[in-house]
């Protein structure tokens, strides 16, 4: 009940077990090495039962089996991701004569993105992001799909059409326990292969990617953008790029590692912290000039998914945006909006639509930092809080917000810390003050 004698209702109840059971089935799929066959079979049987269940009046029952269809779906969009169909770039190189140590082949592609390097490597070459369309199939190009990383001295704008020839290789798995799996990090980025063509005019521009008016209008947008801070003198070191619209490439090396070092790298890649400033300005500006609580939610979902997809659409600000989404359709709908459930209904749809981010140690500690934050640092701000009453001497009250602040950067370091050990080897302990101080 609320305050007001009236029932809450609670907002995407049940999404944390539907969140499970999708973790759960990827994790099935991923280790287990299903077949996507074997997989939609069992989603099949788990639907009919859970309608069969609906039509016989046990709600129980289809509870339970709801959870094993979702179950089922996880593994089934899995296993669609792992195993490479025929027609894929993985399938053909790793089949016919191809040598392991890689092949010279003829290849057509759409860039997308220009990919940040470490300095040493960004003075060698430009990195792109290249959706494969076709590959070298003998003395013809046959049609191929897969993302590839190329790496070339040449500089092609997004968007466009190109051919030419390129080293491909995919790379080695670790020879030794505990090193860097460099291709499984590919991998779980959706990276099939490197590419690299070392040489001017081994890659040539053959046409332009003719996008939909969204998108078109989305390109300008943010070249406008990145021109206005260039103009500014805002693109020095790389920083305010990365930090409004995503755009590392800039972002100096030995800055970059500092960032890393004291726990704050975060700050640089768009996510809840950069959406939650913009939509919380903007919830707070429509509200200060009497905008109602329905009107300032819409118009601050709007303008969530605007900027998730101005910073480039990625998982981070997609997970971020839809976080944001599903907590101001609760304030449209006057339900109750938990952190738990929230969360876990981003989660649900993040998998379903991208089910190996579950092994991205950024899908991992995004959610860990939220829950950390609302459940950790929510109840330690409020004990440190009342160390300082607000009236006791004339600074008490920013002390007071000071510590506050200080609880809630602690619980959400709390939350990400032993995920950090486990991925990075490392625990940033500064992380709490250098997060504040920033």
């Amino acid at each position: 009940m609320s305050s007001s004698g009236r029932p809450v209702v609670r907002f995407g109840q049940g999404a944390f077990f539907l969140a499970a059971a999708s973790a759960l089935g990827v994790l099935a799929a991923h280790t287990g090495g299903f077949e996507p066959g074997a997989c939609g079979v069992a989603l099949a049987l788990a639907a009919a039962v859970t309608l069969a269940c609906l039509v016989a009046g046990r709600t129980r029952c289809a509870g339970a089996a709801l959870i094993l269809s979702v179950a089922a779906l996880g593994a089934y969009s899995a296993s669609l991701e792992i195993t490479p169909p025929p027609g894929s770039l993985r399938h053909i190189l790793l089949a016919g004569d191809t040598p392991a140590e890689g092949k010279v082949l003829l290849f057509q592609g759409r860039v997308f993105e220009r990919v940040p390097r470490g300095q040493a490597a960004r003075n060698a070459a430009c990195r792109y992001l290249v959706e494969i369309t076709g590959l070298q199939a003998g003395t013809h190009l046959g049609r191929a799909t897969g993302s590839i990383y190329l790496d070339t001295p040449a500089v092609i704008p997004w968007g466009s059409l190109i051919e030419g020839k390129a080293y491909f290789r995919i790379p080695a798995a670790p020879a030794n326990p505990g090193q860097f799996d460099y291709a499984r990090f590919l991998e779980l980025r959706g990276i099939t292969c490197l590419a690299r063509a070392p040489a001017e005019g081994l890659i040539r521009v053959v046409g332009r990617i003719s996008p939909c008016r969204f998108r078109r209008a989305l390109a300008v947008v943010r070249r406008s953008f990145s021109e206005r801070l260039d103009r500014l003198g805002l693109t020095r070191l790389g920083i305010i790029p990365a930090v409004l619209l995503g755009e590392r490439t800039g972002l100096d090396a030995a800055l970059r590692q500092s960032f890393i070092r004291s726990g704050t790298m975060h700050l640089l890649a768009i996510s809840g912290l950069h959406l939650g400033i913009v939509v919380g300005l903007v919830w707070w500006v429509l509200r200060s000039v009497g905008v109602s609580a329905k009107g300032a939610s819409f118009v601050s979902i709007v303008a969530a998914v605007c900027y998730a997809f101005l910073a480039g659409a990625r998982p981070p600000v997609v997970r971020a945006a839809l976080m944001a989404i599903f907590f101001f359709l609760a304030l449209m709908t006057s339900r109750r909006a938990l952190v738990l459930s929230v969360v876990s209904t981003a989660a649900l749809v993040m998998l379903l639509w991208k089910p190996l981010e579950l092994f991205k140690p950024g899908f991992q500690m995004s959610f860990a930092a939220v829950l950390g934050l609302s459940y950790l640092g929510g109840p330690l701000a409020a004990r440190l809080g009342g160390l300082v009453s607000r009236g006791r001497f004339p600074a008490a009250a920013l002390v007071h917000k000071a510590l506050r602040v200080a609880g809630y950067s602690t619980g959400a370091w709390l939350g990400v810390a032993p995920l950090s050990a486990y991925h990075f080897h490392s625990v940033a302990f500064i992380s709490p003050l250098a997060n504040i101080v920033l």
